[in-house]
């Protein structure tokens, strides 16, 4: 689900992926963007893990082709602190059309 985000001057919007039990090693959740045409852009994002139960966040850039090219291009992992970070991912190194890969891993 999709909630409103309201942190004094900042809005949006965020993603929750829950982390704790009934979640087991192994679980997944996936958001991934439309096509991007190649171009330089910056990624920037926000994120929150905190707890003892946190897993991993991992972003990847998906260059288009047959086989597509899957390269991790930022990861965080465990406990970060209660607060909410700011994470930027430059995606430069395009050569191809490309998709932005968020993977939530516990």
């Amino acid at each position: 689900p999709f909630h409103k985000l309201g942190l004094s001057i900042l809005a949006g919007f965020y993603l929750y992926i829950e982390s704790s039990p009934p979640r087991k090693q192994g679980d997944n959740a996936v958001l991934s963007s439309q096509i991007i045409p190649v171009a330089p852009y910056c990624f920037r994002f926000w994120y929150y893990m905190y707890g003892s139960n946190v897993g991993s966040l991992n972003i990847s850039q998906v260059m288009s082709g047959s086989p597509p090219n899957k390269n991790l291009v930022w990861s965080m992992s465990g406990d970060q602190g209660a607060q909410w970070k700011q994470g930027n991912v430059s995606m430069s190194n395009a050569y191809a059309d490309f998709y932005v890969s968020v993977i939530g891993a516990k």
